[in-house]
């Protein structure tokens, strides 16, 4: 594939928007099984064409020879053209995430565009779904298909004070719409116990560092107060990854990792790249103003980062773990051994990162005491 990535970078330079996803992976946002990435990656040819991906996209239709690979994370994407208008194609292995999982995403994400909230589209297929399911040689997918979002992503190094103003607006504006959701959509997402299952599932009953850093957190985080104006469905990756510029506006995507959380700690996952965040910087002055012209946070945010900071880490960190799940005696592609590799060290600075508790036990429930 690299021989080819002129033709790649020719895309991009093309549709700017494209350029933060052109990674095989981003190691912070890693969901699925290296396995399934094995299979699903071991379909893109030369030319970074999937028959694969040309048959899920059936229902929809494409046009001819346009179909191309971008990247693989929490869900594969892969872009094409129908009638000459660009379009992406996202799928997931069915163990990954569940139809309704995905079905209470667009169902939020319609919600927002009809309130006048600049958001990504899904697309009905030629079915008149938004969610098509295939089984294949290569396991069992959930697809849809969404809109071009206009704009561009910028890097972090290219934000002025305005854009960071504008920014921290956008997601005031998002969860100033995310606190009126109706109550049948919230309950469609899960919520930190649902997180604090997924963590202790994800981790080994010798993990005794990461597990009593789970109860920590559970702790600390049953100590916050939970009102209709401070906790509500978050996007919980507003990153500039997930975000595209343009002079008017910025428009918003990837809203399949929403779940119910304090509001506050969307403000911490969308900056984690300042990390330590620095609550003194005029960046992050810039953009809580622009957050609380659209909404209105809570007084004492500030004490409460580090927790939010501590639950995003053993989250990403319990991700990590739980994709880990090709062997050394496998027949493995380089560019997967090197992707596991460098997951290995990201979860090994993780771990360095939890404190030690001299009175935590775990016993064989993975429950720390």
């Amino acid at each position: 594939m690299i021989l080819h990535l002129a033709f790649v970078f020719a895309i991009i330079n093309r549709y700017p928007c494209l350029l933060s996803n052109f990674t095989i992976i981003k190691g912070r946002f890693i969901l699925m099984h290296l396995s399934t990435m094995k299979k699903v990656v071991g379909t893109v040819n030369s030319e970074w064409k999937s028959n694969l991906a040309e048959k899920l996209l059936e229902p929809w239709g494409f046009d001819h020879g346009s179909v191309y690979y971008i990247r693989a994370s929490a869900n594969f994407i892969f872009t094409f053209k129908k009638q000459g208008i660009r379009y992406y194609l996202r799928f997931n292995e069915s163990s990954e995430r569940t139809e309704q999982e995905i079905k209470s995403e667009l169902k939020i994400l319609i919600y927002l565009r009809n309130q006048g909230v600049s958001s990504v589209n899904p697309v009905k297929s030629n079915n008149r779904n938004y969610v098509e399911f295939f089984e294949t040689e290569y396991g069992r997918f959930y697809a849809v298909v969404f809109e071009a979002m206009p704009g561009r992503t910028p890097d972090l190094e290219e934000l002025t004070s305005h854009d960071f103003w504008r920014w921290g607006r956008a997601l005031g504006k998002l969860h100033k719409h995310m606190a009126q959701l109706p109550k049948e959509y919230v309950y469609d997402r899960k919520g930190p116990e649902e997180a604090y299952t997924f963590i202790r599932q994800s981790l080994g009953i010798e993990d005794t560092l990461g597990l009593c850093e789970l109860e920590k957190i559970k702790q600390d985080l049953a100590e916050l107060v939970i009102t209709e104006q401070n906790f509500g469905c978050i996007h919980f990756d507003f990153e500039l990854d997930n975000l595209a510029f343009t002079d008017a506006d910025i428009w918003m995507m990837d809203f399949d990792d929403c779940m119910n959380f304090w509001f506050a700690g969307d403000i911490v996952f969308a900056l984690r790249d300042f990390n330590p965040l620095d609550t003194s910087s005029p960046f992050f002055t810039q953009f809580l103003e622009g957050y609380q012209s659209e909404f209105n946070l809570e007084p004492d945010f500030l004490h409460h980062i580090k927790t939010y900071q501590r639950f995003h880490d053993l989250f990403t960190y319990a991700r990590i773990i739980r994709s880990l799940d090709i062997t050394d005696d496998q027949e493995n592609p380089e560019w997967l051994i090197n992707l596991q590799n460098k997951l290995l060290i990201k979860a090994d600075q993780y771990r360095a990162s939890f404190k030690k508790y001299e009175s935590c036990t775990v016993d064989s429930n993975r429950s720390c005491y």
